[in-house]
């Protein structure tokens, strides 16, 4: 049974992995928090932008951060050539179009 359960997670991870290679396509980078963690020491421009529920952010979140919920779906489950899904509080983003702006959620994927 422990085998059964070591494989579905590679295979769970193999899926990831080709999400997040599409993702790279359309300019998506899924970056490691080490990875954050140094742009924020560096002082990079960038906009964090928290897409879990209100609730959570009100409860906790990264400083500066700015609240723009997400749908609540698994990667596997997010295409973002759709046009039909949209993000609530949109009108919190920056509107300089070249900032840099770092998604996080609670996903441990």
């Amino acid at each position: 049974m422990v085998g059964t359960g070591l494989a579905s997670l590679l295979l769970a991870g193999c899926a990831l992995q080709a999400i997040y290679a599409d993702l790279e396509t359309l300019g998506i980078r899924i970056i490691p928090a080490e990875t954050l963690w140094g742009m924020l020491q560096r002082q990079e421009a960038l906009t964090l932008v928290d897409a879990r529920d209100e609730r959570f952010y009100q409860e906790s979140r990264l400083p500066g951060a700015i609240s723009v919920p997400a749908p609540d779906l698994p990667p596997s489950a997010v295409d973002i050539r759709r046009t039909d899904i949209r993000l609530g509080r949109a009108e919190r983003l920056p509107a300089a179009k070249t900032r840099l702006l770092v998604f996080y959620c609670g996903s441990t994927d």
